[in-house]
This record gives C-alpha cells, sequence and structure tokens, in this order.
C-alpha cells in the first residue's frame, strides 16, 4: 500500500511537471517571421524564411493586449500577411470598417490571419473602441 501511494505522488509530481512545460499560448518569436530584411530575417530564424524575400512573403504581427491592438497602425506590401495574437484575458476579433472580411471571435491564446492586397481600417466589434489601420504600399 505504501509503494502505490509513493508511486501515485510521483506520477502526479511527474504530470505536474510536464502540464507546467506545456505553453499552448502562441507568443511572436514560435510564429514564422520574416523581416524586410533578409540578412537580419536569416538571423532570427533561417529554419522558417525564406533564403531570399520575395513580395508578399513578409509577416507582421499585431499583438490584442489590455484591449489595444499593438501597433495600430502597419504599414506592408501588397500580399503580406498580418497576424493578430489575442494575448489579452477576454475575446477580441478583427473586423473591417465596411465590414468586407472579419476574423469572428479570437479567444486569449488564440491569433487570427490575413493577407491584405489593399488599406483597411478595423476595429474589435466584441470592443468598438479598440481600432487599427493596415496600410498597404
Amino acid at each position: 500500500m505504501k509503494t502505490l501511494k509513493a508511486g501515485s505522488v510521483w506520477l502526479l509530481a511527474c504530470l505536474a511537471f510536464i502540464a507546467s512545460c506545456n505553453d499552448h499560448k502562441p507568443k511572436p518569436d514560435n510564429l514564422p517571421h520574416v523581416n524586410e530584411n533578409p540578412q537580419a530575417a536569416n538571423s532570427i530564424d533561417s529554419s522558417a524564411a525564406p533564403a531570399v524575400p520575395q513580395p508578399g512573403d513578409h509577416r507582421f504581427i499585431v499583438e490584442i493586449n489590455k484591449m489595444k491592438f499593438v501597433p495600430d497602425q502597419l504599414t506592408v506590401h501588397k500580399g503580406d500577411t498580418v497576424v493578430w495574437i489575442n494575448n489579452d484575458l477576454t475575446n477580441h476579433c478583427v473586423t473591417d470598417t465596411g465590414k468586407a472580411w472579419t476574423s469572428s471571435t479570437i479567444v486569449p491564446g488564440r491569433f487570427w490571419t490575413k493577407v491584405f492586397t489593399k488599406n483597411a481600417d478595423y476595429f474589435c466589434a466584441i470592443h468598438v473602441v479598440m481600432k487599427g489601420k493596415i496600410q498597404v504600399e
């Protein structure tokens, strides 16, 4: 009986350790990222970045945190991808002000991506005070 009890404690300790090491929350550093500078992109994450970035190969991160889009204004090239990561404590969404597109709900710890071909003003339809802008060059 004593051996069974000690084994159970050991098993629970192992499970707690594994659970503490398993963080599913996406972080910008974990996503494939390409900078506009090919040397910088290769030095950051050469396995995710192409050798020579092509137009439209760039990925930009907008963090949703403390009821804000950070950054709230972004300039990208046609075909670039923007990733919104919800690092806030509540649900949010990303919706075009003309309602041409929407992300639907992005729960905390999740992200949503969109490729841009034209300018866009957007907001969170859940918290309408949250606004952002994408400028496409």
